[in-house]
């Protein structure tokens, strides 16, 4: 038991504020969520670091190396996600308390109970201690079955900008699932190469070498990527930027989107979808639509730009 009486559970409702709103933008997200402590589920960057529960010393390096060069670039408005499992999961977690980071760990199960239980007093403290929050779309009570991982999974990558795979193996792992379901939801996904010769780098490397994710040695490489910092830069420029010249052969939809693109270049499809109120998976298909047609152009992070014709 993780809750006690002075930490409430809070439910959240898709269509509320508190609910995380990148997840919210997904076809089919959870109706329901509870949650248990403190943290920010709409920060400006959110990451999650996932990866296998046998995680080596060189996760713990690359891990710890990489949440600590997040912190270092993005001293404001960092969450770090996982979904407090063994190994690189628990990895992220603590690395991101120890350097004060706020984290969430989403549960496969209720909040009644922790699993594995060897996180019960990690879990305890962050709560109590405001470090962060456990969150699951399972209420007090439920049973736990083995797709309650896979959902929680598809929660850890929907949430969040961008997900990490640590480390994996590259036959079987919920890191590659996670991995591949992000890819479908529109995610920006990097993996932390290894040698050929590490069974828990096989899936990292497999990741890389079929376009699948970048790749990421250090935080750098995720913050470059993303655009986080042109995005900071932006902040502070008003100069005006030219209007979308016409075209009269885009539907009104796509329209909106290549104007959108010409005022706001290399806009992430997450920022393009709340700007718009398009749902992430019908706007997936839109921008796939406009860059085959040559009116739009993909850029890394998972951004975008329109092209002028």
């Amino acid at each position: 038991m993780v809750s006690s009486h002075k930490i409430e559970i809070s439910a959240l409702t898709s269509g509320q504020p508190a609910y995380p709103q990148r997840l919210a933008q997904l076809m089919t997200p959870p109706p329901q969520l509870y949650a248990l402590g403190d943290a920010d589920l709409n920060a400006k960057y959110i990451v999650a670091i996932v990866g296998t529960r046998s995680a080596t010393a060189y996760a713990r390096q690359v891990i710890n190396n990489i949440v600590d060069g997040l912190h270092r670039r993005l001293p404001d408005g960092l969450l770090i996600v996982s979904g407090m499992a063994l190994g690189c999961d628990i990895m992220a977690h603590r690395r991101a308390v120890d350097d004060g980071v706020p984290t969430v760990g989403v549960l496969a199960h209720g909040l009644d109970h922790i699993y594995p239980a060897v996180h019960r007093q990690f879990a305890s403290k962050l709560v109590s201690e405001g470090r962060g929050m456990l969150l699951t779309q399972y209420p007090e009570g439920s049973r736990i079955h083995k797709n309650n991982f896979l959902s929680r999974n598809e929660i850890v990558a929907g949430m969040s900008d961008c997900v990490i795979v640590a480390e994996s193996a590259a036959d079987h792992g919920g890191a590659l699932y996670t991995a591949r379901w992000a890819k479908r939801a529109g995610r920006t996904v990097f993996a932390v190469p290894g040698r050929a010769t590490d069974k828990y780098s096989g899936g990292c490397n497999m990741l890389i070498r079929t376009g699948a994710a970048l790749l990421a040695e250090t935080a750098d490489d995720i913050v470059d990527a993303m655009g986080w910092e042109a995005d900071q830069l932006r902040l502070f420029n008003d100069t005006p930027r030219p209007a979308a010249p016409q075209r009269p052969s885009l539907s009104p939809e796509n329209k909106r989107i290549t104007d959108y693109l010409t005022a706001n270049p290399e806009s992430s499809s997450d920022l393009i979808s709340r700007a718009l109120n398009i749902p992430l998976w019908e706007l997936i298909g839109m921008l796939t639509e406009l860059e085959m047609s040559g009116y739009v152009i993909s850029r890394p992070g998972n951004r975008f730009m329109c092209v002028s014709r």
